[in-house]
């Protein structure tokens, strides 16, 4: 009998101990996964809507060797003056969408709307700009309120990555959704 106590008494020990060894590996994994994410959000880039105030914008994207300015007020520019496009805002107007990047900055950035290529810019620089950045994408009637799913590529310390982000069109919504 006290034999047989024995045996069992080691058996649920070493069980016990493997159960153990089990749940911290679990544990470890997990965390290496959590420090994953986290090493993910840290190095990218972190766009939300732009709170600088500006007089101008200034675009040089449209046409080479042409300068565009917006003003904080024109009707198709989303910025801290602004949360919506105006009614009389036409189909293929573009939207310009100023945002602040509050996290790394990378290269090699690539933006689609809803699976189409749009362009993520930077204002020239000359005496007047400041700097900003803005998306500019078409604007659609159709779409106008409607969610959108926002991709950004980028290459940062050598790893490439994609985030992505919740928009609404033409609002002045932005909300990285991955990762979260």
């Amino acid at each position: 009998m006290k034999d047989s106590f024995i045996i069992w008494t080691g058996w649920f020990f070493g069980f016990a101990g493997f159960l153990f060894g089990w749940w911290q590996h679990r544990v470890a994994a997990g965390d290496r996964r959590d420090l994953a994410v986290v090493r993910r959000r840290a190095n990218a880039p972190y766009l939300i809507p732009g709170a600088q105030r500006f007089n101008n914008l200034y675009d040089d994207h449209e046409q080479p060797g042409s300068l565009i300015g917006w003003g904080p007020f024109n009707k198709n520019v989303l910025c801290a003056g602004c949360r919506e496009v105006g009614e009389d805002v036409k189909k293929g107007d573009p939207v310009v969408f100023v945002v602040d990047n509050s996290g790394k900055a990378c290269h090699r950035v690539s933006v689609e709307l809803d699976g189409e290529k749009i362009a993520i810019c930077q204002e020239p620089e000359f005496d007047d700009a400041q700097g900003i950045q803005f998306i500019k994408y078409p604007f659609d009637p159709a779409l106008r309120g409607k969610g959108q799913t926002l991709k950004l590529r980028f290459e940062c310390e050598g790893v490439q990555d994609t985030h992505l982000y919740r928009t609404v069109h033409g609002k002045r919504v932005l909300e990285r959704i991955d990762p979260a």
